[in-house]
């Protein structure tokens, strides 16, 4: 499970995903953003993904709010194929 709890005003970055071969790594993308299940429109940029890496990025935003924010990645290979995974912020008030 990619669980992982932060603090909701804190910007946040994670380690890369692993594809294995190495070498059939291309690209990444941002699929999609929920927030306790529904849709969070994610028009602002807050959160993003590295295209090279992997990484999820989550600005530091005073305007994020508590909740289960679910982010949807997928992997592009050079052999044409695509693998999703997603990854689970649980934001909440804190230090």
């Amino acid at each position: 499970m990619n669980l992982i709890n932060i603090a909701v005003s804190n910007g946040y970055r994670s380690a890369s995903p692993t594809l294995y071969p190495e070498k059939y790594k291309a690209s990444f993308t941002l699929v999609s953003v929920a927030k306790d299940g529904n849709r969070y429109d994610n028009t602002a940029g807050t959160f993003s993904v590295n295209t090279d890496t992997g990484a999820v990025l989550v600005q530091k935003s005073e305007s994020l709010q508590a909740g289960s924010y679910k982010i949807l990645v997928k992997a592009h290979t050079t052999t044409d194929l695509e693998f999703t995974t997603d990854l689970t912020l649980v934001m909440s008030a804190g230090e």
